[in-house]
């Protein structure tokens, strides 16, 4: 794995869409993926993004579908991300042979918004 989001994300009217590179491996797909954005002011405001992606016409990257729920107004700086990716049919080979479950897969890390 690892996958993570665009270094940086581009702001629209005060919104965002998030958006990052795969990396899968052979046999493995993506089943869901959620996505958390979070910018703080310094009086304690800020704005927010939970987005979703459910169908992956790629296997080299994501974008959050459209009905991302964003709250309050992003500016440029920086902003924090968390993602988590549920998996299937992957050839990974773990403890007690084949795995048969979804894996999942957490990662977060500080953005730039422009």
């Amino acid at each position: 794995m690892p996958n993570d989001f665009d270094r940086e994300f581009q702001i629209s009217n005060g919104k965002i869409v998030p958006a990052g590179p795969l990396q899968l491996e052979p046999g493995e797909n993506v089943t869901n993926l959620f996505a958390w954005v979070i910018q703080t002011n310094q009086d304690g405001t800020g704005a927010m993004c939970a987005a979703f992606q459910n169908n992956f016409p790629s296997r080299a990257r994501w974008v959050a579908q459209g009905g991302a729920d964003s709250h309050g107004q992003f500016r440029a700086g920086l902003a924090h991300a968390t993602a988590v990716m549920v998996t299937s049919g992957s050839s990974h080979y773990g403890l007690g042979g084949a795995a048969a479950e979804p894996r999942v897969y957490w990662w977060s890390e500080t953005v730039v918004l422009k």
